[in-house]
């Protein structure tokens, strides 16, 4: 790890908790702060009712709005961003972030959940994030049957990837 940890964000949304401990982990190693991503509306429950709710959200193409952010990002010298993997696809809070805030030349790293495959999520943020320095992407598979295995590899993660932040005086 450099010298000097870079002041880093975690900025994710959560739905069921895995992307949540995840974040954690990250802010945690790095002394890090948190920043969670609150939509407008979200579905009741978790079940299938839930996941009905978010595919008609997706194919009507409406993203929530967010609740306003109570950081900003260009305070940081790294940018972790997580999202759960919604039909192998970033969720529909993350992608509304990501249309809402520019980045542009900022070091970021992505992280995604899900239960197994991940399709085109973590490439789609890149994708969405052009003009930056992705440091790196990690996908965490099943966290609540390894939660302390993920939390460690997360850990050991960030660690890796503030080590590639080069510190500039400000």
């Amino acid at each position: 790890m450099p010298e000097t940890t870079p002041r880093t964000l975690v900025i994710y949304y959560s739905f069921q908790g895995s992307t949540r401990r995840i974040a954690k982990a990250i802010a945690e190693a790095l002394q890090g702060d948190l920043l969670e991503l609150v939509p407008d509306s979200q579905p009741w429950g978790h079940g299938l009712g839930a996941y009905l709710w978010f595919g008609w959200q997706r194919i009507r193409h409406r993203l929530p709005r967010l609740a306003p952010l109570d950081k900003d990002p260009a305070d940081y010298d790294l940018i972790f961003l997580g999202t759960p993997v919604w039909s192998w696809d970033m969720s529909l809070p993350m992608q509304a972030f990501l249309r809402q805030l520019a980045f542009m030349d900022e070091n970021l790293a992505l992280f995604c959940c899900c239960k197994g495959d991940p399709g085109k999520t973590l490439s789609a943020m890149e994708e969405a994030l052009v003009g930056n320095r992705i440091l790196g992407s990690q996908t965490f598979i099943d966290v609540p049957a390894n939660t302390d295995l993920a939390v460690k590899e997360a850990s050991r993660w960030a660690q890796e990837i503030a080590a590639q932040v080069e510190l500039h005086d400000t």
